[in-house]
């Protein structure tokens, strides 16, 4: 048989499933909650994502996946968290999910591979309260653009290779939500 489509809903904490995700999971049209974290998953986060029209939560933490977070994943509109933190994913952020993903209030990829700049189309996220960027191999400066996110909780970017300086309009946020690395990044205005 295939699989339910009208499922809304797909949970697996710590079950040990293992192994690529189907193609099939894209057919699931009225999922809006998927969430296995803590598993043994492998392979690369599938395409087919981009199919799941009705997804808000996609939170795939600390399993095994490689390869690039797919660009499909910007066809996700009123997706609300996003988190496949600790994994091995490679490539950059692809900055399309941030022009389309307006509801997104969680982004994580923290603990993998990632490399390239933080894109400036991240201030585009206006209800984002959570940005987890750490431990992986980001290069660049922080945007000024990152100054429109007044809603962040946290800003956790430290174990990259980020430099410069935090620009203004970030240091003006009403609160410092900050982890960064002060030893990379001028951390300066935030002492004044």
């Amino acid at each position: 048989g295939g699989l339910m489509t009208s499922l809304e809903n797909l949970w697996t904490f710590v079950t040990l499933m293992n192994g690529p995700l189907p193609t099939e999971i894209g057919n699931l049209s009225n999922l809006e909650e998927l969430s296995l974290q803590d598993n043994w998953h492998s392979g690369t986060l599938p395409t087919e994502f981009g199919n799941l029209a009705r997804l808000k939560n996609l939170e795939m933490q600390r399993n095994f996946f490689v390869g690039t977070i797919p660009t499909e994943l910007a066809k996700i509109v009123p997706l609300e968290t996003f988190n496949v933190g600790n994994n091995t994913l490679i490539g950059n952020l692809p900055e399309e999910v941030f022009v389309n993903t307006s509801k997104l209030s969680f982004y994580g990829v923290y603990g993998n591979a990632i490399e390239g700049t933080i894109p400036t189309k991240l201030g585009l996220l206006q209800q984002v309260s959570r940005v987890y960027l750490d431990g992986n191999s980001l290069t660049g400066t922080l945007p000024s653009e990152i100054g429109k996110l007044t809603r962040l909780v946290h800003f956790w970017a430290h174990d990259n290779d980020l430099t410069g300086y935090i620009p203004a309009q970030v240091c003006a946020l009403p609160s410092t939500p900050f982890n960064l690395d002060c030893a990379l990044i001028d951390c300066s205005c935030w002492r004044l």
